[in-house]
């Protein structure tokens, strides 16, 4: 029994596929050689202890494949969701001395984004290692900036 059990362990680890590739389902007999079969003692099962145990196998593939499509489903869902909030907010800490905005001021990023304001909203701030936080308003796709820790908010589109 603990042969089976093993052999079935085995079996079933060797069945994650790689990404974007379908899992088949194949026999010990396809699987094994004469050799194996008889290193293991599978050759010893009567034909209707095989298709048994073949049987078995088949529903734990079927369990590791709905597993595996739950997975890759999930990563998906995932990846799109950090997408979506990509395309609708930023954060990096802003380059160079900073002291808050006054018209038209430009924001150089860590990440290599530029932002420029674009209203004409003056504030004044002394802070070491400021962070930008700029989010996507839903008012007519709109950019609002605003430094982390502080409640203060300015219009800003991208530049670079």
């Amino acid at each position: 029994m603990k042969l089976i059990f093993a052999l079935s362990l085995a079996f079933m680890l060797g069945l994650s596929p790689r990404p974007g590739t379908a899992m088949e389902f194949s026999s010990v007999e396809e699987r094994m050689s004469a050799k194996d079969l008889q290193a293991t003692g599978l050759e010893k099962l009567s034909p209707q202890e095989l298709a048994a145990l073949n049987a078995w196998l088949r529903k734990q593939f079927s369990r590791v494949a709905q597993t595996r499509e739950r997975e890759v489903a999930a990563t998906y869902e995932a990846k799109a969701e950090v997408e979506r909030i990509a395309k609708t907010f930023v954060s990096s800490a802003i380059l160079g001395d900073f002291s808050g905005w006054s018209r038209r001021t430009m924001f150089r990023l860590e990440n290599g984004q530029v932002w420029k304001q674009t209203n004409s909203d003056v504030w004044h701030v002394k802070t070491s290692d400021p962070v930008a936080v700029i989010e996507k308003s839903g008012f007519m796709d709109t950019w609002m900036l605003h430094v982390d820790g502080y409640d203060r908010k300015t219009h800003v589109t991208r530049v670079q």
